[in-house]
């Protein structure tokens, strides 16, 4: 983002926008992160929704938390009673 175009109030980027460079950053295909032993995750039902490592608490594939869409994913913890964290 160019320094200085956006403020908390007047953001540059659409919501839509972030979202597609967070899931850039995100993708493992091109960038590799470190081994790590465990992603163990003790409370399934309290991950975040673009966690995309198991156990999951959900139906969705494994690469709809890492790219999105996210609001069926929003929509679906909703119904289920629990509270989506981003």
């Amino acid at each position: 983002m160019p320094f200085g175009k956006g403020t908390w109030d007047k953001p540059f980027l659409s919501d839509d926008d972030a979202l597609d460079i967070a899931a850039f950053i995100n993708d493992d295909a091109i960038h590799k992160r470190p081994y790590v032993k465990n992603f163990d995750f003790p409370h399934p039902e309290e991950k975040a929704i673009d966690y995309a490592i198991s156990p999951f608490s959900d139906t969705f594939t494994v690469a709809q938390p890492k790219l999105g869409p996210y609001q069926p994913i929003i929509d679906y913890w909703k119904n289920k009673g629990m509270k989506p964290v981003y």
